[in-house]
């Protein structure tokens, strides 16, 4: 099928919820559900990885605002890190924090495959 959304997923645009289909099931669901109300499918929506690299690369922690409902205590973190950074600049070990909190979410982006982004915000399956 040329209009399968990745995860399986198919449009369906006529119907009261204008949403998607449940693969399960092909039960009718609202865009933004996580589950299938009718049998319980986690239901995703998809993110790119380019874009939480490209987010990494330019803002930092900012990277798991993206993926938030899997990242927040990363961006909490991160953003208290950042926090500390900024004040302590003026001693010069502001910089480190900073640094490092780039250099982390740099490396926690680039080591989550493709299908993490696209199963997002349901958990990978452990193989």
């Amino acid at each position: 099928m040329s209009n399968v959304i990745p995860g399986g997923y198919q449009p369906f645009r006529s119907g009261p919820y204008n949403g998607l289909v449940c693969p399960t099931c092909n039960a009718e669901t609202v865009p933004s559900a996580i589950l299938c109300v009718k049998c319980g499918t986690p239901l995703s929506s998809p993110r790119s990885k380019g874009v939480a690299v490209v987010l990494a690369v330019i803002l930092s922690s900012t990277t798991w605002l993206y993926t938030y409902r899997r990242d927040a205590t990363k961006f909490w973190v991160g953003f208290a890190l950042n926090l500390i950074g900024i004040m302590l600049t003026g001693i010069d070990i502001g910089f480190a924090f900073l640094l490092g909190v780039w250099i982390w979410a740099n490396v926690d982006t680039a080591i989550k495959g493709e299908h993490w982004f696209q199963l997002y915000p349901n958990p990978v399956p452990r193989a």
